[in-house]
């Protein structure tokens, strides 16, 4: 999928970021296996990559490293398939992005 958005100008003059997943409840040790990134362009919108590594299905949160999302309802895209998904932007930054 990366592939297809590497000619968009985030990928290419935007600011990268790694973000530490983060568990999603106590006792769940499954947010060690995911690695994730986050890439801000300056004119055009954000982007987040999450893979997961581990051998089983896990869950985690991932605080988005984008703190002028405060304040706002957002709408986030799934690139990979074709769920939308409405979302409070402090509450992505804060607490984080719930990852299943």
């Amino acid at each position: 999928m990366l592939l297809i958005l590497k000619d968009t100008s985030a990928f290419r003059n935007g600011d990268w970021s790694q973000i530490v997943p983060l568990p999603a409840w106590p006792g769940n040790l499954s947010s060690e296996g995911f690695v994730s990134y986050a890439w801000a362009g300056k004119d055009e919108g954000r982007y987040v990559a999450v893979i997961n590594y581990g051998e089983d299905r896990g869950q985690c949160y991932l605080r988005l490293p984008f703190p002028e999302l405060q304040e706002r309802q957002l709408l986030l895209t799934d690139l990979m398939g074709s769920e939308v998904y409405h979302r409070d932007g402090g509450d992505l930054v804060q607490r984080g992005l719930y990852i299943d």
